[in-house]
């Protein structure tokens, strides 16, 4: 199971690699659950309007949002491609590392709800390389194995070997279970090769 990712640096400090440690942090996350991470090309946004997405929304982003109309101006750049799209930005809402424009996203890359988003961090490889493997997770069709509805209800996941979720990649951990991984291994963007 193979999923290739385009990465468009939205950021002022222009990292100009794929050579990026949060990168392997996340291709290894998501190797012990049998996905494959290949990063593809390197692809540069200098608006600076787009290196802050601060209007981020649960459940969806609303086609007026920033995040959204990132979307559009990298699917514009990157054209049709079979891989997923994620950009690394300056900015993200207070307490979010991270954003998925879809649980599952589509495997059209030339909507708005095509990629992932990361609070781009040098400093911290870890983090940010195991924020890239969640989101690329959600985008894939994994919720949190607990979620809160807008109701202020509780929600669990679909699998039946998240919880305990102490450890799992979907929560605050880094593995995915048996069952996440199956289920993220069904998206029409994975291929053989």
């Amino acid at each position: 199971s193979v999923l290739h990712v385009n990465v468009v640096d939205a950021s002022r400090a222009f990292f100009g690699s794929l050579n990026l440690p949060a990168l392997r942090v996340a291709k290894e996350r998501l190797a012990e659950a049998g996905l494959d991470l290949r990063f593809r090309r390197l692809y540069r946004i200098t608006d600076p309007s787009l290196f802050q997405i601060l209007d981020g929304f649960e459940p969806q982003e609303p086609p007026s949002g920033s995040a959204a109309r990132l979307g559009l101006v990298g699917s514009r750049l990157i054209g049709p491609t079979s891989g997923l799209t994620l950009y690394l930005v300056d900015e993200l809402p207070p307490n979010v590392l991270g954003l998925s424009l879809g649980t599952p996203g589509a495997a059209d890359a030339t909507g708005l709800y095509y990629g992932v988003l990361a609070k781009f961090r040098s400093d911290d490889p870890a983090t940010l390389g195991r924020t890239i493997a969640h989101e690329i997770g959600h985008y894939l069709g994994l919720p949190h194995p607990m979620s809160r509805g807008r109701s202020g209800r509780t929600y669990e996941d679909p699998f039946g070997d998240t919880l305990p979720f102490s450890g799992n990649l979907m929560e605050k951990g880094v593995t995915l279970s048996e069952q996440q991984a199956f289920a993220a291994s069904r998206h029409p963007l994975l291929r053989k090769f």
